[in-house]
């Protein structure tokens, strides 16, 4: 029996690397049948018990790895491989001082190299332990000096501490090993940008889109930055893009920019609404982790959520209280839905629209008779324009556009007050709160 299964055990790790480098679900299911017949034959073989964990979060289920990991190493404790493979699943959990330990043990017991040195780096990052970060990966460039990754991470963390010039240099770096390294050229081209130096990042984003033309973000700034062909709205692709890459990080991101949009929604709309009695259909409009839920489900006899990264409504699904999340486009998704609603409420959505006639028109057409639209938006400092698209990527729009645009789309303003809605680089963001009704 113990033959049969080593024989199994073989079978599935050519079938798990086969199908991790071809992502095909139906073979890595074949490998995980393999695994878990060896385990039936060998309950604490400690291979099987540490691929099948990787694989297990691989598919999703990481917790059940995580256990089995463990266990491997329990079987098997001097193993630099299995210490290592736990902190990667650690940190794609965001378990990261524990990633940091794990890493840490890989080390000492000879797992070698600039990769193991960027990982722990990665880890001490997230777990805010800047200092130890930042030698990590200054150990990590002192074996591989031209480690793409490290220098990435290192640019990126000190552009995070404000250190723009020795950022700038590492990303540099960065981009020199790697082309297509969309983080480092992000965050090059942000640097230049708050380091004052407008025209290299804005050669920066074009020298990006010579590389990868048409990347959403690359030309999304630089339609910023530059103030040049400035779309109505940001693109499908930006939005998809950027929310994905910022989901598992997102409320402890707005926790630390003091963000305060649900709050002063839920505070604006109860004056326009019957008593919280469960009666209403009512839509988060651009849902993201699902903020608004808690405020938004006392109202509401059924609570939909709809958003265009998928991510983020996979953030929502786990923190609850909607009774259905959808992936959609905004405007497309309220133009087919005549009538369908009582209570639109939107945080921080519009602010990646700049024109608004079309979404406003949208949502009145997908509310009933006296039904209210709730949103925030971040306000223009000037009104020579009616909308701005500004340096960090979000539109600011004039008050008396706002205005003007609900009366033309068929509302009736209730409230527009003029309010603080989050920090940006420590300074206050100014927006509106705006409550109106369907005439």
């Amino acid at each position: 029996m113990a033959d049969a299964a080593i024989d199994d055990l073989g079978i599935a790790v050519q079938l798990h690397q086969e199908a991790f480098r071809a992502r095909d679900s139906e073979r890595l299911a074949e490998a995980r049948a393999l695994y878990e017949r060896v385990l039936e034959s060998v309950p604490e073989h400690p291979k099987a018990l540490h691929l099948l964990g990787v694989l297990l979060h691989q598919a999703g289920e990481s917790a059940r790895g995580l256990a089995l990991i463990e266990r491997a190493i329990l079987a098997r404790p001097n193993d630099a491989t299995m210490h290592n493979n736990l902190g990667n699943v650690l940190t794609e959990s965001e378990r990261h001082a524990e990633a940091a330990v794990a890493y840490r043990r890989a080390i000492e017991l000879g797992y070698e190299g600039a990769n193991a040195e960027n990982n722990l780096g990665v880890a001490l990052t997230a777990a805010g332990d800047t200092e130890e970060a930042m030698a990590a990966f200054e150990r990590a460039l002192a074996i591989e000096p031209q480690h793409a990754g490290t220098h990435g991470n290192l640019g990126w963390l000190l552009y995070r501490e404000q250190r723009d010039s020795e950022a700038i240099a590492h990303l540099q770096q960065a981009i020199a090993a790697e082309p297509h390294f969309v983080m480092a050229r992000m965050t090059l081209a942000l640097a230049f940008q708050r380091s004052g130096r407008q025209s290299e990042a804005i050669d920066s984003l074009r020298a990006w889109l010579e590389v990868m033309p048409d990347h959403p973000e690359a030309s999304h700034f630089l339609a910023a930055f530059s103030q040049q062909d400035v779309p109505d709205r940001a693109s499908d692709s930006f939005v998809r893009r950027s929310f994905d890459a910022l989901a598992t990080k997102f409320d402890e991101h707005l926790r630390e920019l003091d963000y305060r949009a649900p709050e002063l929604l839920a505070k604006a709309i109860a004056p326009a609404l019957a008593a919280p009695d469960g009666r209403l259909d009512v839509l988060d409009a651009g849902c993201g982790t699902g903020l608004c839920a808690t405020s938004l489900r006392p109202y509401a006899k059924k609570l939909s959520g709809v958003d265009l990264s998928p991510a983020m409504l996979k953030q929502a699904e786990r923190r609850g209280g909607y009774d259905e999340l959808l992936e959609d486009e905004l405007t497309a998704f309220l133009a087919a839905r005549s009538a369908a609603f009582d209570l639109i409420v939107s945080a921080d959505t519009l602010c990646y629209f700049g024109e608004l006639s079309a979404v406003l028109a949208a949502a009145r057409g997908a509310l009933r008779a006296r039904g209210v639209l709730a949103f925030t938006v971040e306000r223009s400092s000037t009104s020579a324009a009616p909308f701005l698209l500004q340096a960090h990527g979000r539109y600011s729009h004039a008050a008396d556009y706002v205005r003007r645009s609900l009366v033309e789309a068929g509302f009736e303003l209730h409230t527009f007050d003029e309010v603080t809605l989050r920090l940006e680089a420590g300074k206050p963001v100014e927006g509106l709160v705006v409550v109106a009704l369907a005439v």
